[in-house]
């Protein structure tokens, strides 16, 4: 699919395109996607008295979306999907299997079942093309910058803590994928030995805790690492990758201690970075909204990164919609264009 200009047209293509987040049927015509459709009653309000109304798009009715407290209930098995055909819930066990399936009630809301090109269904429900010839696990090469057990210095004043090895769900396009097979062991739960290398290194400023999710770790453990992250001088900023966010919105709203602890340790000195991953315009909800401006009271600073896949690149609205929206969250946006074309090897 090609962005025909700002009308949102798309042209036919002779052949599927494999890659996220999905190939368009074969001699399917549409006149817009309908992330564009949706994406299309975004507006930008110059009135501040208007601001809620930038982020005014219709989503699907979530019983309990906007009332916190609630957990969400997991699920990680296909079968447990209901509104996956059986036929197709067969075919996606065989990946499952292969690359690990987990998303939550709250998130799978999100879909559009009727629509086999959903932009959410294509994030986070598996593909059988995944268990296709594609290439390396490691597509970044991650190996070459592992200086230690869960440890990696990947820029000169960077190191990231592979602290966790669980997310709220697991992205189907993430370049990570080999981290949740049952035979790789390159991430651990115990620090120690980073949190020295990074004490030993003083041209070290920025430490990202990332993995797997480090919001889905409990809020003493994370307490923990932070702390002694906050005991070394030279460090100025940690950074927290996580999609917690946009999967479970709740995790912050519900967990006092967890605001206490991003209040103590983010200073104007001693910044925490939060690196959320919103993908599409349709995983920022109320309450996904409320989170974002809880972590900003928080004294955080919110940032998004995000992949433009194929699909955003062409219908060219969602990837707009998502950042005009965060703009007015006061959150920043980072795009890597890059990913998304080495779909062969990270789907």
């Amino acid at each position: 699919m090609e962005a025909g200009g700002s009308t949102g047209r798309v042209r036919e293509r002779t052949q599927p395109q494999i890659g996220w987040p999905g190939a368009i049927r074969r001699g399917a015509r549409r006149s817009t996607c309908r992330c564009c459709e949706a994406g299309s009653r975004w507006t930008i309000v110059n009135d501040e008295r208007k601001e809620d109304a930038v982020a005014d798009i219709s989503l699907p009715k979530l019983s309990e979306q906007s009332q916190s407290p609630r957990r969400v209930k997991y699920i990680r098995k296909i079968d447990q999907i209901p509104n996956i055909p059986a036929a197709e819930r067969e075919k996606l066990r065989r990946v499952s299997e292969v690359y690990v399936f987990r998303a939550n009630d709250y998130y799978l809301d999100l879909i559009d079942w009727s629509d086999p090109e959903d932009p959410i269904k294509q994030l986070i429900i598996p593909r059988i093309e995944e268990l296709n010839d594609w290439g390396r696990l490691d597509a970044s090469n991650e190996q070459a910058v592992t200086v230690d057990h869960g440890v990696q210095h990947k820029y000169d004043d960077t190191v990231l803590l592979l602290c966790n090895e669980v997310c709220g769900a697991y992205c189907r396009y993430c370049f990570r994928k080999r981290l949740f097979m049952n035979d790789n062991d390159e991430v651990t739960n115990d620090v120690s030995v980073g949190i020295e290398y990074i004490r030993n290194h003083p041209q070290v400023s920025n430490v990202l805790l990332t993995g797997g999710d480090p919001l889905l770790m409990s809020t003493r453990r994370l307490s923990e690492i932070i702390s002694a992250i906050r005991e070394i001088e030279h460090v100025k900023i940690i950074r927290l990758g996580s999609k917690m966010p946009a999967f479970d919105p709740f995790r912050i709203l519900n967990d006092p201690e967890l605001q206490d602890l991003l209040r103590t340790h983010s200073t104007r000195e001693k910044r925490i970075y939060l690196m959320a991953h919103f993908d599409h315009p349709r995983e920022l909800t109320d309450v996904a909204k409320e989170g974002l401006a809880k972590y900003i009271e928080c004294g955080v600073i919110c940032v998004n990164q995000c992949p433009l896949p194929r699909h955003q690149r062409q219908c060219g609205r969602a990837g707009r919609n998502v950042e005009h929206a965060l703009a007015h969250r006061r959150a920043a946006l980072l795009s890597f264009s890059g990913t998304s074309d080495r779909r062969k090897r990270a789907v």
